[in-house]
């Protein structure tokens, strides 16, 4: 389990491109014993190839930072509907279920203190879940805030799903307790 003071809470999340950088050095952390490669942009927030094993794999990360932009709301996808972001969401059952164990939506709630639990590692499906009302093109998508109630955590149990997810494990119930 990773040890809640190795790596230190950000103090500011907002905006994205600030989590994007935090989230960056967290998995870099998370990473630091073994190969891997962190590549930002590729057509998602953070593309990240891991060799464990003698076995490469690749996880995709999506960073979203919430401080009311929107009431209630956080926008995804263009305005127009568009992007990598909506095509994910607009995956069919079968291409979930693969997408599944390579992308997470990282959320951050900068309208919370540090310190509180404002962090959440999201699915697909979870983050589908969480739109408001229907994922569409044509439209501005939003996930509703609200929605993700049940799925805030503190810093150290955030890093502790993220070093899971990166290293293709469960996550301990230890770690959902702390």
């Amino acid at each position: 389990m990773i040890d809640a003071l190795s790596y230190p809470e950000p103090n500011d999340v907002y905006p994205e491109t600030v989590f994007e950088k935090a989230l960056s050095s967290a998995i870099r952390w998370v990473l630091c014993d073994c190969s891997f490669a962190l590549v930002p942009k590729l057509g998602l927030d953070l593309a990240v190839f891991v060799k464990q094993s003698g076995k490469s794999q690749v996880f995709f990360v999506e960073v979203k930072s919430y401080r009311t932009q929107r009431n209630g709301g956080l926008g995804f996808g263009s305005g127009r509907g568009v992007g990598p972001q909506v095509d994910l969401l607009l995956s069919s059952r079968d291409e979930f279920a693969i997408l599944e164990n390579h992308v997470r939506w990282a959320f951050a709630d900068a309208t919370r203190p540090c310190g509180s639990a404002r962090y959440a590692l999201l699915t697909c499906s979870k983050a589908r879940g969480a739109a408001m009302g229907s994922v569409a093109t044509g439209k501005q998508n939003n996930f509703r805030i609200a929605a993700l109630d049940g799925e805030w955590v503190m810093w150290p149990v955030f890093c502790e799903y993220l070093r899971s997810f990166l290293r293709g494990n469960s996550v301990s119930a230890e770690a959902k307790n702390i």
